[in-house]
């Protein structure tokens, strides 16, 4: 049976082949000279029913399996965090989980908390050009799922502020409950949990910004008093308190600076050298 690795890597393929006939491979990622070897790799896309032009066969005749495909070029419509991010599985420097169902915000938050990511391989014939959300079908799903793994694993720094963020809004979870009725809440806190990989600072003025308006949409407020909630679940988090008055100042024009994202920065990538982190032990 094959691997979860070739199973995305075919669906990718056919996928590119029905979109682009012979023009799915694009450029070269690796113009390194490869000895000739085994047919192998053509021998595969053959018996999937995908043709390569006579121009590209010399260049594929050397490589032999799927990652080494990945390895050597790209593909046509194909993003290149999406490309980074199914070859870093192929790899195995990411830690990827394949599932053949979509996981919920739950889950998802649940798997970053403990540093890995779920790809979802929707293989059967039914399910291949149904929408998926903003998603067209279940190669574009997919390649999403790729583009994600590259935004939380290749930049260590914020790999690391990642997960802790993840670990601490799983904690705040209990202190959403006065929000629990608002459904653009549920919805912003969701795309937070599954769909949302960058740097830790842009995650937690997401987080801030979406807190806000929810206030404001329960008070009927402009400018709500927060503070005291965001103090309490900061301190519950471990963040000392130059790092939690840094924090209160995001998103506020004049007096959210450099100085204070990095002071952010700091506890979420580095909390040793700032001060202690409940989130480091995955708490």
């Amino acid at each position: 049976m094959n691997s979860p690795c070739d199973v995305a890597a075919e669906l990718v393929l056919k996928h590119l082949y029905m979109r682009h006939g012979a023009h799915w491979l694009s450029g070269p990622r690796d113009r390194g000279t490869r000895a000739a070897g085994s047919p192998a790799l053509l021998e595969h896309l053959h018996e999937l029913g995908i043709e390569v032009p006579e121009r590209r066969r010399a260049h594929l005749a050397g490589l032999t399996n799927y990652q080494e495909l990945w390895q050597a070029y790209f593909f046509r419509g194909v993003v290149l965090d999406s490309h980074e991010g199914q070859l870093g599985w192929m790899e195995g420097r990411y830690a990827l989980d394949a599932r053949y169902d979509i996981p919920t915000p739950i889950e998802m938050l649940a798997a970053q908390c403990a540093g890995r990511r779920y790809v979802t391989l929707l293989i059967q014939p039914e399910q291949q050009f149904l929408r998926y959300g903003r998603h067209a079908d279940a190669c574009a799903f997919l390649l999403h799922d790729f583009e994600h793994a590259h935004k939380f694993f290749a930049d260590s720094d914020s790999y690391r502020g990642q997960v802790r963020f993840f670990r601490g809004l799983r904690m705040a979870l209990p202190a959403l409950a006065r929000w629990h009725g608002d459904m653009r809440f549920q919805q912003d806190v969701e795309y937070l949990m599954a769909d949302m990989n960058s740097h830790p600072v842009h995650l937690i003025k997401f987080f801030k910004a979406v807190v806000l308006a929810a206030e404001i949409r329960r008070t009927g407020e402009s400018h709500p008093d927060l503070d005291r909630f965001w103090l309490d679940l900061l301190s519950a988090w471990g963040m000392c308190e130059d790092a939690a008055t840094a924090s209160l100042r995001l998103n506020q024009p004049g007096l959210e600076s450099q100085l204070e994202q990095r002071a952010v920065a700091e506890f979420f990538i580095r909390p040793e050298s700032t001060c202690a982190s409940a989130l480091s032990a995955g708490k």
